[in-house]
């Protein structure tokens, strides 16, 4: 616990965790490749804190979401050597930097509400930035922001992502991240925590930002975020004046899912597909990555194929779409039901906290948590995507912390008085 204190008490380890964000929404043209690797600035300083808190982050594994989050990384890099060979341990210490340094220091270096609002502030403003570059992006398709990042190092950019990335009259944006969903997704996820945690006119200019980014992506599962978000608030709405909405709520969509099963020849996913999705070509291809991944997911179910080919017909792309099926080919079924358990204890905390005290920012992080996890199933959270799915997972939890000590303060003046 002391160990833990000092982490959380660093002036330093404060300054690089701000920085880190920052970092993240450097362009991804942006890096200098070394013998072969990748090296970002985000990895620069992921590195930096890491050999900094070592000792302190190896003894972190002191609850069942650290311990499970530190297995699940130990599995991978197990799954990459045993595959790919030796030399991919570097890809499994990439993974560890990217997966349990990213949660270790969104837990615990911003456990305070001066400092999370600081750094929603910060990612507020990045947001706004980005929306006049996304505006340009998405009418002319010229990628501005990685242009400028490949002439600063010296890397090579796509200025145009092509014909099949223009939907419905607009050219799909990306700005700093390297694919438009990315952008979609990312600024679907901070929506609902902007709402709970920003007031007055900056929430208004940021989530209207945030809504630019989900538009000009094009993407069905950002939009498909949204509604999660419209449902969500409907139902927390709902929930004072009818308490059992939620199991209602839930048991009405499995009984929709039995009868779609038995009425339509198509099945409840093909359904849904073909009848609410932006380009039912592209999620028809998710659906078949499902289908033709199952044979070498039961094949090998305990390490995966690493970063090894697997089976499908000639003219189905080898890019998996889902990083819930992504993660089960590379690294196995146990890594899937590990990551599962981890999702679930951390959503278990928020919601028990939440059941406590009806705190509304609890509730919005709950909803981003949950809406990461259903776009899990038609995104693979690659480059940033992943590394914000662990930051907002460990920043949740250091928000439970921060609105504990606040709620204790509360009692503690009441009994004073």
């Amino acid at each position: 616990m002391e160990n833990m204190a000092l982490l959380k008490n660093s002036q330093f380890n404060r300054t690089i965790a701000f920085l880190f964000v920052i970092s993240c929404f450097v362009p991804a043209s942006l890096h200098i490749d070394f013998y072969g690797l990748r090296l970002e600035f985000y990895r620069f300083l992921l590195i930096i804190f890491m050999l900094s808190n070592l000792g302190v982050i190896f003894k972190s594994v002191d609850n069942k979401e650290n311990r499970l989050l530190a297995l699940f990384c130990l599995l991978a890099a197990l799954s990459y050597i045993l595959n790919n060979g030796l030399s991919y341990i570097v890809s499994g210490i990439i993974l560890f930097l990217e997966v349990y340094v990213v949660f270790i220091l969104a837990r615990y270096c911003f456990e305070n509400s001066y400092l999370q609002y600081k750094l929603i502030k910060l990612v507020g403003v990045i947001f706004i930035f980005l929306v006049p570059f996304a505006l340009k992006e998405a009418n002319d398709g010229i990628r501005t922001l990685q242009l400028l990042g490949a002439q600063i190092s010296g890397t090579e950019t796509s200025s145009y992502l092509g014909d099949n990335y223009f939907r419905y009259g607009i050219h799909r944006s990306s700005t700093v991240f390297s694919h438009p969903i990315l952008y979609g997704v990312i600024a679907a996820a901070f929506i609902p925590i902007f709402m709970v945690s920003t007031k007055g006119l900056f929430r208004v200019v940021t989530v209207f930002s945030l809504l630019v980014g989900v538009v000009v992506s094009v993407s069905s599962v950002a939009f498909m975020m949204c509604a999660v978000f419209l449902v969500a608030y409907i139902l927390k709405r709902i929930s004072a004046y009818y308490r059992n909405i939620y199991r209602d709520f839930i048991r009405t969509g499995i009984i929709l899912f039995f009868i779609l099963s038995i009425l339509s020849n198509r099945g409840p996913i093909l359904f849904f597909i073909q009848t609410f999705t932006l380009n039912s070509n592209t999620a028809f291809t998710r659906y078949q990555q499902w289908q033709f991944a199952m044979d070498d997911i039961l094949r090998n179910p305990f390490f995966g194929y690493g970063f090894g080919e697997w089976t499908r017909p000639h003219w189905l792309a080898p890019s998996i779409d889902s990083y819930w099926l992504n993660l089960t080919l590379e690294n196995g079924i146990t890594a899937l039901l590990i990551i599962f358990l981890f999702c679930v204890v951390v959503l278990k905390k928020m919601m028990r906290a939440y059941s406590y005290n009806r705190n509304a920012k609890i509730y919005g992080y709950i909803i981003a948590l949950i809406s990461l996890y259903i776009a899990a199933f038609t995104v693979d959270y690659f480059d940033r995507a992943q590394i914000f799915f662990y930051f907002i997972s460990g920043f949740s939890l250091g928000l439970l912390t921060s609105e504990h000590k606040k709620s204790l303060k509360n009692v503690n003046a009441k009994t004073v008085e």
